[in-house]
């Protein structure tokens, strides 16, 4: 065995795999041209230059997709015009990588107009009212309070501080202490 061959670092099998959260998602679908952008270059092959107007195809659809998903007011026009793009972004990805063809994105090309239209319906809004920032945040308060409590009462400490916050307050009408953070300051003699 050689040096060199210690020093190479073993080919992984799996594709990197990576779950944006909301507020990553969003500066993605702002600037995945910068990507797009150091993926290419001037000597590229028939063959490259074809896969990244792909990428680019792909991923303006997608940032439209958002654009309009991701709105609180929204008009019939626009829920027609996301059923275009979004079965537009569906079928470019079978199109040009068939092997990408995953749950998120059958969902974001069937799925998601048709929630929106719904939401429409019932509500006279977009999605933006159910955001996932609520739920991460609500996830990221549970992991908090379950790290200050044994494992054995975990769950029922958990469950008590939300009935506590969530229910019995309000049933007597008082309302949690609010830290206001404030820069003035209080000067004694």
């Amino acid at each position: 065995m050689s040096l060199s061959g210690l020093m190479r670092p073993k080919a992984k099998t799996t594709d990197l795999q990576y779950r944006f959260i909301a507020k990553e998602s969003r500066l993605f679908c702002h600037n995945f041209m910068r990507l797009i952008k150091y993926l290419s270059c001037e000597n590229d092959r028939q063959k490259q230059r074809q896969t990244v107007l792909a990428l680019v195809f792909i991923g303006i659809r997608l940032r439209d997709c958002c654009s309009i998903f991701n709105r609180y007011e929204i008009k019939e026009a626009d829920i027609n015009r996301l059923k275009a793009i979004a079965t537009e972004y569906c079928h470019a990805n079978k199109l040009f990588f068939l092997y990408q063809m995953n749950p998120t994105i059958w969902t974001i090309g069937h799925v998601v107009p048709e929630h929106v239209k719904d939401v429409y319906n019932k509500f006279n809004q977009g999605l933006l009212t159910v955001t996932m920032e609520g739920w991460e945040a609500k996830h990221i308060k549970l992991h908090r309070l379950s790290l200050n409590t044994t494992y054995k009462s975990k769950w029922f400490d958990i469950f008590r501080h939300k009935y506590v916050m969530l229910i019995w307050l309000h049933e007597h009408e008082l309302q949690p202490s609010i830290y206001e953070e404030s820069k003035d300051v209080l000067y004694t003699t």
